[in-house]
């Protein structure tokens, strides 16, 4: 009898979520998974409302989906535009009294009419409902092809602007880090450090010729966060400042784990 066929992106997964148990030491529970089945794009599983697609006000051309099971999210045609989902503040994605681990897998960034390096993804947690540009405190990890950023920020410091953005150039930016090409598989830790007031990170991105990783630690109380609570935000964005008509940026992603 043949043997049975496993995917590579769920063997990638499956790795990802075994590194961080064996780090731990405690079996980790799965809290949440949307494998985004069906056409609303704001049902999780069977959870209606969840997900509240983002989008520039007045551009038609950008656009949240569900597509055999895939989340589609198209930047498109607008000059620096984007497009969003953005989950509600749940404590089950709280991380300042328990490691959080939050997995996005068979991830696809494709752009059309601007260079790929213009496009670009996110992964963020907020303390409130709204892009990680937008919310007084949040954590944001970006991918674009050949970079990782990952920052943070608290108290609306530089309000407006990406958490991640000038990494290693402002005190709450904290990874800036070459990677080669795109990860399928990308998967932030976040939880207690040993020392009281600080959060530990982990990142982890795998991918064609990508075994990507790095730990490290900031600070941050659930004081200045506002409580245990956090929103989880995946978004696109084409950086490239010329509006043509036809052109994009794409996000495709299989699957969102949350473990903790």
């Amino acid at each position: 009898m043949s043997s049975p066929f496993i995917p590579a992106s769920a063997l990638s997964a499956c790795a990802l979520l075994i590194a961080l148990v064996a780090h731990s030491g405690v079996r980790a529970e799965t809290v949440f998974t949307d494998t985004f089945d069906g056409r609303d794009v704001t049902t999780a599983g069977s959870r209606t409302r969840f997900w509240t697609p983002v989008l520039p006000e007045n551009n038609p051309d950008s656009e949240v989906r569900k597509e055999d099971g895939r989340l589609i999210l198209r930047a498109g045609n607008w000059a620096h535009t984007y497009a969003a989902v953005v989950s509600p503040t749940e404590s089950v994605f709280g991380f300042f009294t328990k490691p959080v681990t939050f997995t996005l897998t068979d991830l696809v960034l494709e752009a059309d009419g601007i260079p790929l390096s213009d496009a670009r993804f996110k992964l963020s947690v907020a303390s409130s409902a709204e892009r990680a540009e937008k919310a007084g405190d949040a954590i944001s990890l970006r991918i674009r092809s050949g970079l990782l950023l990952f920052g943070y920020r608290i108290n609306h410091f530089e309000e407006g602007n990406s958490p991640e953005n000038l990494s290693g150039l402002t005190p709450k930016s904290l990874v800036a880090e070459p990677i080669e090409g795109l990860p399928t598989t990308l998967s932030l830790t976040l939880g207690p450090a040993s020392i009281p007031g600080f959060i530990r990170f982990e990142i982890r991105a795998e991918g064609p010729g990508i075994a990507f990783s790095r730990v490290g630690t900031f600070a941050l109380t659930p004081e200045q966060w506002g409580g245990n609570a956090a929103s989880v935000i995946i978004d696109v964005r084409r950086d490239h400042g010329n509006a043509q008509p036809g052109t994009y940026a794409e996000l495709s992603v299989g699957q969102l784990t949350v473990t903790r």
